[in-house]
């Protein structure tokens, strides 16, 4: 059980981290691109975009499998790209069609790009996802498999613990309070507290100012 218990919490951790990652590099990267900076976040409280978390989960996931590691350094560079490819493609898919059908809105959209599937993914970022497999294979994954041989200290577990809840706590509220802006766009009035909480403490105007790069579809 206490086995169990610590792979969930080392699979939440490592969500957590990618979300972290994920919310600096969007955000260095809006800076450098446009001329102001427009703070962007996937979830209500702490610097969080939870694509990227799920990104990571699943490239350790499948990239830690040992049919997947090949003497050949060149064939294992080069699974690791379609690997990067295909997962980090699946998974932004994922997440974009969930966002557009569950809250009606849109986080991004490659409509603009040659090879694009949908506006939901594009042959350029697949591509990034691909060089992004090599990179994790490559430096992160070997650093990720020495950070759990430390795993096991309690009073780490402990604080991971606390933190994996907070999380699970922020993607719950998040996904709340959306999801009633999405009812209150359908003209659907409150009905129950929680929909009154959510009226009365995440209106539309404070989810435009935390979600700003979130467009109703």
């Amino acid at each position: 059980m206490k086995k169990y218990c610590r792979r969930i919490n080392y699979g939440i951790i490592l969500v957590i981290v990618g979300s972290i990652v994920g919310f600096i590099i969007e955000n260095v990267r809006t800076c450098i691109i446009k001329d102001h900076c427009i703070l962007r976040q996937g979830l209500l409280y702490g610097p969080f975009i939870p694509v990227y978390g799920a990104g990571l989960l699943v490239l350790y996931l499948v990239y830690s499998r040992k049919v997947f590691q090949n003497k050949n350094k060149l064939l294992q560079l080069v699974i690791a790209f379609v690997l990067g490819f295909v997962l980090g493609s699946a998974i932004e898919f994922i997440f974009s069609y969930a966002q557009e059908k569950i809250f009606g809105t849109i986080s991004w959209s490659y409509a603009h790009l040659k090879y694009n599937l949908f506006g939901r993914i594009s042959l350029k970022h697949a591509s990034l996802w691909g060089l992004l497999g090599v990179i994790f294979s490559v430096t992160i994954l070997p650093l990720l498999e020495r950070f759990k041989s430390s795993f096991e200290n309690t009073k780490l577990q402990v604080i991971i613990c606390i933190l994996s809840i907070l999380f699970v706590l922020d993607i719950i509220v998040s996904g709340i309070a959306c999801y009633r802006a999405t009812e209150r766009r359908n003209n659907i009035p409150a009905k129950n507290a929680v929909d009154r909480i959510c009226d009365k403490y995440f209106p539309d105007e404070y989810l435009n100012k935390i979600y700003t790069n979130a467009r109703v579809k």
